[in-house]
């Protein structure tokens, strides 16, 4: 009986993709600093393509990894003493398992190393520069930094990204191979700079090489919004790699800056794709009714008959369509909790179609910002509040509370190893603090394992009664 299958399936090729494709972002957020914008953030990443977003003037002190409550990666540094300036990464949780390592050059220049394969690795640098009041002395401090940043751990492909604060235009000379055809009219002082450090380490910028129109080749406006430059570049060693440089103009924070992102596509031989593990948690979960889980499958299959003479391939359509029906009735589902209520959500997305429209009067556009704002502000207090009611109608512990209330988990990004080398490689940092707790728990008396006799027994006089509770039990050895 001919079952419809297909009868040459061992003989069929299996065609593995050898692409990686990353979507690599920069943006000036102009300020981090608060809960309301880093939930802004959260929000406006949701509508877009993204996989690395670098940040700059992110305005928050010292430098810190959290895993944001979304499942993100947010890694930040700044001024110990002071909010102003600063960079940092958003990472988005799909990576999560693939970061090599996050090292701090200086508030200024900050580097990621993404393990694509089990051989290869990318770098993306993200830099903010300084505005054109600082002297030529910071200017140079900060190529000096990204120099650093290139030779410090060598990886197959580097991106460099950020706020540049330069108007480089496009090629003017065919000797100006950084450089493609396009780009807005204009080239200062501090653009010649940069110019001359990408031909001297044969980097390209990358956003001169595609055409766009001039609305979409903009990155930074004026308050009045009579001026517009671009000053904000995707920089790359290798120019293959990238196949599109464009501008968000939906992605809105209310920053005088919009986002650039790059569309970046990496060929990789089969037998290395191979190698690659992608780690997902799509885990099956029990149903709460398994009654009601098979009887909804029954009734699905109810008037399908295994011996009629439908195809083995109609046959697995109708199962598969039955238990997906009934996985999605009866198994759990993961409950997001959500900060923004509809009303804000429904704000950001007008001042998002707005932003998109291009043509709009410079006062409204603040006006929305500031409506925006002010929601975020009200939603954020609201959620605070009900968290906060909620656990002590509940009497649950504070330290709880404060764990939740909080933007995400905190990592370390840096530790000493038994050398006394500080490292800021993931792999070695965690092989560090497993050695440690090894160490920690090992027995060091070899005599008493080894001994047959009795151990000595450990009496409790009084347990604690709360694990809250400060007082430690009175314990006697008999």
């Amino acid at each position: 009986m001919d079952s419809g299958g297909d009868k040459h399936l061992r003989n069929r090729k299996v065609h593995y993709s050898t692409n990686r494709t990353l979507h690599i972002a920069t943006f000036n957020t102009r300020s981090l600093l608060s809960q309301e914008r880093l939930t802004e953030l959260e929000c406006e990443v949701e509508n877009i393509k993204w996989d690395v977003i670098g940040l700059s003037e992110v305005r928050r002190r010292g430098e810190q990894l959290i895993t944001l409550k979304s499942g993100h990666n947010l890694y930040y540094a700044g001024e110990e003493d002071k909010s102003i300036g600063g960079t940092g990464f958003l990472i988005h949780k799909r990576h999560n398992a693939n970061i090599v390592s996050l090292k701090k050059i200086s508030t200024r220049v900050i580097c990621l190393v993404l393990k694509l394969t089990a051989r290869y690795n990318i770098k993306i640098i993200q830099i903010y520069a300084p505005t054109t009041s600082c002297d030529d002395e910071e200017v140079d401090s900060l190529y000096d930094d990204i120099t650093t940043a290139l030779t410090d751990k060598q990886t197959q492909y580097t991106i460099i990204c950020g706020d540049f604060n330069a108007e480089i235009g496009m090629k003017q000379d065919t000797a100006e191979t950084s450089l493609g055809n396009f780009g807005l009219p204009g080239r200062n002082e501090r653009g010649e700079i940069m110019l001359d450090y990408l031909l001297q380490n044969n980097l390209f910028q990358m956003n001169s090489f595609y055409k766009k129109i001039l609305n979409r080749r903009w990155t930074w406006q004026s308050p009045d919004g009579r001026t517009k430059n671009e000053i904000d570049y995707i920089i790359t060693d290798k120019k293959r790699i990238v196949k599109d440089v464009t501008v968000l103009n939906r992605f809105s924070m209310g920053s005088d800056h919009r986002l650039v992102r790059a569309k970046v596509v990496i060929d990789i031989d089969k037998e290395r794709h191979r190698m690659v593990k992608k780690r997902t948690d799509k885990r099956w979960k029990r149903p709460a009714d398994i009654e009601g889980f098979q009887r909804t499958i029954d009734d699905r299959l109810a008037g399908c008959d295994a011996n009629s003479n439908e195809d083995v391939n109609t046959l697995n359509d109708i199962l598969t369509s039955a238990m997906l029906e009934s996985q999605n009735k009866y198994c759990p589902k993961t409950q997001k909790e959500e900060k923004l209520s509809h009303s804000t959500r429904q704000m950001i997305q007008e001042r998002r179609d707005l932003r998109s429209k291009g043509i709009v009067a410079n006062n409204e556009l603040k006006e929305a910002n500031k409506k925006v704002a002010k929601a975020i502000r009200r939603d954020i207090r609201a959620f605070n509040t009900g968290h906060i009611q909620q656990t002590t109608e509940d009497n649950k512990s504070m330290r709880v509370m404060r764990r939740k209330l909080g933007i995400g988990k905190k990592h370390i990004i840096k530790l000493k190893t038994k050398q006394g080398i500080t490292t800021t490689n993931r792999e070695e940092i965690l092989k560090t603090v497993e050695d440690f707790y090894q160490t920690l728990y090992t027995s060091q008396n070899e005599d008493t394992l080894n001994s047959s006799t009795k151990p000595d027994i450990v009496t409790v006089k009084k347990g604690v009664v709360n694990q809250g509770s400060e007082e430690l039990p009175c314990i006697t050895i008999d």
